[in-house]
């Protein structure tokens, strides 16, 4: 089954798309953190997807197109994508703060928060400073592409 014309109201560009997955998925990741039955892997999981989805938008609407977004050295690589991001705008941090090198570091190869490889679970050091920062990323991402 795909997609055509007749399930839009108006068909929504790459960096738009980008962004409505941030603003579907954040709700989910700020009320998973902190509930002590969740492990920290869920909403870990859920912002290294809205921080990719929120970084691609920026990077779609100053016109990278989507085979250059999923070239493998910035694919899931939130780090590699914030440093593009950086080179079109200082309104991010950098060197970025703490959360995104560690969120980075389990979200890209080799996806240790998408697959068990090699570890039972992720441990997030300081999940609020994730959350808040991930709801910054998606506010920039909002202000620049809309």
């Amino acid at each position: 089954m795909s997609i055509d014309e007749a399930d839009y109201v108006s068909k929504p560009t790459a960096a738009q798309s980008y962004l409505d997955v941030d603003r579907e998925m954040l709700p989910g990741a700020k009320h998973l953190v902190g509930i002590d039955s969740i492990s920290s892997q869920a909403p870990t999981f859920l912002c290294g997807h809205i921080c990719e989805c929120a970084l691609k938008s920026i990077l779609s609407f100053n016109g990278k197109s989507e085979k250059e977004l999923k070239d493998s050295s910035i694919r899931h690589n939130i780090l590699g994508l914030w440093n593009e991001v950086c080179n079109l705008t200082q309104e991010l941090d950098n060197p970025p703060q703490d959360w995104v090198s560690q969120l980075s570091r389990v979200f890209n190869a080799p996806h240790v928060v998408r697959y068990a490889k090699g570890a039972n679970f992720v441990v997030f050091s300081d999940q609020w400073a994730m959350i808040n920062g991930t709801e910054n990323l998606v506010s920039l991402a909002a202000q620049i592409i809309e």
